[in-house]
């Protein structure tokens, strides 16, 4: 498996997505294979959510997992739910929605952001957290944050819309253009009306 693939499966695994593992593996085989290279440019497949929360722009159309995870107090559960693309030089486009029951406290979002920035920080050997900045993403509370190692750059913005954190990731190596990449899918990033009106 491609070497940023291997990064986002630990990524994936401290948000609990285990049995992404297995489907992963055979899509990003089949990502980083040549299978899917005829298909147009690297970046520019408008996709859509299943349940119209958000459009994004990923360079295939991304494979999804969902999982639901109790939470430890035992009062409900968190679910997740992974939408993940290679382009085929194998750079990483992840979209998280983490969905916490309305019981939830999220009244205090940076908590909620660091503790997840902190654990996917801690995903593999030598990662290093390089830098943070809180701030606000299309009027709602977000952390950008940057996270490496030796050979790859992981660059993420959290942000939070009443009980739903959404995670936008890319993951590449350092010799790639890692902020034009960003910058270009995060702009292709937009909540569906319904998701919007989450935030009041």
């Amino acid at each position: 498996m491609h070497l940023l693939s291997r990064f986002a499966l630990m990524s994936l695994a401290v948000l609990g997505v285990s049995a992404f593992s297995s489907n992963i593996s055979l899509y990003a085989a089949g990502q980083s294979s040549g299978m899917a290279a005829n298909q147009g440019a690297s970046f520019g497949v408008q996709y859509t959510s299943p349940d119209g929360a958000f459009t994004a722009r990923f360079p295939k159309i991304p494979h999804r997992e969902s999982v639901s995870v109790p939470l430890s107090s035992g009062n409900g559960s968190i679910t997740q739910d992974v939408y993940l693309s290679l382009n085929k030089e194998g750079i990483t486009y992840i979209i998280t929605a983490i969905q916490y029951p309305q019981q939830y406290d999220t009244s205090v979002p940076q908590k909620l952001f660091e503790t997840l920035m902190n654990g996917m920080a801690k995903a593999g050997p030598n990662y290093q957290l390089l830098n943070s900045q809180p701030g606000e993403f299309q009027g709602m509370p977000c952390l950008d944050f940057n996270i490496s190692n030796e050979d790859l750059v992981i660059r993420s913005k959290a942000f939070l819309t009443g009980h739903t954190i959404y995670v936008i990731t890319l993951i590449a190596t350092k010799k790639d253009d890692v902020d034009s990449l960003f910058k270009q899918f995060i702009d292709s990033f937009s909540l569906s009306k319904q998701a919007q009106a989450a935030k009041a």
